[in-house]
């Protein structure tokens, strides 16, 4: 080989090494975009799996109580009661969950924005442990729970 040919060589051996570069960066991005898309399918896998045992619970319990209605094998008017208060307050939970996934359903669309405003956050807190102790309670288990002093008693948020 002359000079001139190596010469010649040269900007196609660049060529080919940009090429393969530029080829192996875009492997590399869909590689990427490929196990984000993966990451984000399992998410939403396990997202709809939370939410169907999550609405189910509700369902049994007011299906068990409102069985046990129909069958009349009750036999005092405070058991009714009882009954017909769980029913409610499960039927309660329910709509709440519902709500809860709608609103973030039309968070995610763009069509509900949240505004942080100022709130008592030991009310809330007060809500979620009356919630979760009469669950512990239906499993034989004892929930407490108690708020640090350093943590504000009001905070900005929004409150749902």
């Amino acid at each position: 080989m002359c000079g001139g040919e190596i010469i010649g060589l040269l900007p196609q051996r660049l060529r080919v090494g940009g090429l393969s570069l530029f080829l192996l960066v875009g492997i590399s991005l869909a590689y990427r975009n490929i196990w984000k898309e993966m990451a984000l399918a399992r998410l939403k896998s396990d997202f709809v799996a939370n939410v169907s045992h999550e609405l189910r619970t509700p369902l049994s319990l007011i299906r068990l109580y409102a069985e046990t209605l129909e069958m009349g094998r009750l036999t005092s008017p405070e058991k009714y009661q009882e009954y017909f208060r769980i029913i409610r307050k499960e039927s309660e939970r329910l709509s709440a969950l519902i709500n809860n996934i709608l609103d973030l359903s039309k968070v995610e669309a763009g069509k509900l924005t949240l505004e942080a405003v100022p709130f008592q956050l030991t009310t809330s807190l007060g809500k979620v442990t009356t919630l979760m102790a009469a669950q512990a309670r239906a499993k034989g288990l004892t929930f407490q729970s108690r708020v640090l002093p350093e943590v504000p008693h009001c905070i900005a948020g929004d409150p749902l």
